[in-house]
């Protein structure tokens, strides 16, 4: 009666510890399977965040071409006696011209349209008041009182239709206020330029830009509601600010079909796992093989962690570091530079005309050039202390320690020149590509723990002046450091 009452005891004890074994697998595997869901969830936000930071760089590119057109007209006001209407119309058309993403550019002086180009489908605008339009009044004003640029859009305009006007106004050399130049940009042009659809490689997006100046959110693009967690990216323009909102067609959670998958592969891992409990509790020999064998799976769970941590901080396509680990490193390397009253640089690099590469030989080949472009500027760098990242399409950041501006000034050059010589192999290509870059670099002492969001803008706004100066080559920040 003993031996059977200890029998059933210790069946009894091998059931419970079994079942609890059952439960405790279950219970750990569903939460390993709503961390890998989070993770999911985070990937998806990195690879929204990484394509909407894309369209902004191409919708600042676009935007900041055509805004430019407005300094020729300045030019020419100030500049010229008494121009003639043959001048005005001449500059009008040559600048129309220069930019397919204009609409039509017209002049008012003294706040009333006196010339638009071109004419044809423009009539009605001629000889209007921009005082007496009282849906777009309150933009040119402001414009006049700041004595600068505003853009406003989307605008309802006169002659029928909607766009984006970039308003500046004129001041004579004496001060006196002459009148105010207008471009008004076609909305679907530019947003053929950029790229930007309502859904994009499986990602929605939406263009909010400001009606007329004072904040007020006008659709340019996008379908349907945005969702409250929407990837936001504001967009600094004159006089106004955009907002491009960006989310994943089928929202961030995981898929049904991912998660009821996990689930049921944790309910065959828990009957597992009760199953070798059971074992290891009636034959003590099979529970140190037994575990021998789970000590070698968390090995190996280890090693999987740790590479998909080394995955998260580099780029895929070309194996430099990516913008989420080139912000940490950078903010580290500003603080250690403040500490230690040290320079620090900036070089931000972007490939010149890189989407004619695309257009001309496919996103293939414009892979190949980004990772012969990107082992170009890491050869240059030399340098394994100083950090080399991709930070969003074909534009990439390095950040430089422990250097002088003239050491920073002969690495920018080396590296743009090394990019010029790179012959790059692309599929599909009987001849080699190549490449140009244009550079900005800014330098400072840092004067306190922030601000290097602030560097990194200067060395943004030094390479669009590259741009602008013609490319292929080095510009620094107005403040050198």
């Amino acid at each position: 009666m003993t031996t059977v009452s200890a029998r059933r005891r210790s069946l009894l004890r091998a059931v419970v510890a079994t079942a609890g074994a059952f439960l405790l697998a279950l219970v750990l595997f569903q939460t390993l399977v709503w961390q890998q869901g989070q993770e999911r969830q985070h990937q998806e936000r990195e690879r929204v965040v990484e394509h909407a930071a894309s369209l902004r760089s191409r919708l600042d590119t676009g935007l900041s071409s055509t805004l430019y057109l407005a300094n020729g007209l300045v030019a020419l006001i100030r500049g010229v006696d008494n121009p003639t209407p043959t001048q005005y119309r001449g500059a009008l058309r040559a600048l129309h011209d220069a930019d397919p993403r204009v609409r039509n550019i017209g002049l008012a002086p003294d706040n009333r349209i006196a010339y638009v180009h071109p004419l044809e489908g423009n009539e009605k605008a001629i000889g209007l008041r921009l005082d007496n339009q009282k849906d777009q009044w309150p933009s040119v004003r402001r414009a006049i009182e700041s004595r600068s640029s505003v853009v406003a859009g989307p605008v309802d305009l006169v002659q029928g239709g909607r766009g984006i006007i970039h308003r500046t106004p004129v001041f004579l050399e004496d001060g006196d206020y002459w009148g105010m130049i207008s471009i008004v940009i076609d909305i679907p042009r530019l947003l053929d330029y950029v790229g930007l659809a309502p859904e994009v490689d499986g990602i929605r997006y939406w263009l909010l830009g400001d009606a007329d100046g004072s904040g007020g959110r006008g659709r340019l693009a996008g379908q349907g509601d945005v969702p409250a967690d929407a990837v936001s990216m504001p967009i600094s323009l004159p006089g106004a600010s955009w907002q491009l909102l960006a989310a994943p067609v089928d929202g961030w959670r995981p898929q049904a079909g991912y998660v009821w998958t996990w689930r049921l592969a944790g309910l065959v891992l828990a009957g597992l796992v009760a199953w070798v409990v059971w074992l290891l509790i009636r034959a003590n020999q099979r529970h140190r093989a037994m575990a021998g064998a789970m000590q070698r799976l968390n090995d190996e769970l280890v090693m999987k962690n740790t590479e998909l941590t080394q995955l998260s901080r580099h780029d895929g396509l070309t194996g430099l570091s990516n913008r989420r680990h080139f912000d940490d490193v950078y903010a580290k390397a500003w603080a250690r530079a403040w500490r230690q009253r040290r320079a620090i640089h900036v070089l931000i690099i972007d490939f010149d005309n890189f989407k004619a590469i695309n257009d001309r030989y496919g996103h293939v080949a414009g892979d190949a050039c980004l990772i012969g472009g990107a082992a170009a500027i890491r050869r240059a760098v030399g340098r394994g202390e100083d950090l080399v990242a991709r930070s969003g399409g074909e534009e990439f950041a390095v950040v430089i320690e422990n250097a002088d501006a003239a050491a920073v000034d002969l690495l920018a050059e080396r590296i743009r020149r090394e990019v010029a010589a790179a012959l790059i192999d692309a599929p599909g290509q009987l001849e080699p590509l190549s490449l140009t870059a244009s550079i900005g670099v800014a330098g400072a002492v840092p004067n306190g723990p922030d601000g290097g969001a602030d560097l990194y803008r200067e060395a943004d706004g030094a390479l669009y002046r590259a741009k602008r100066q013609g490319r292929n080559r080095v510009c620094w920040a107005e403040s050198r450091g």
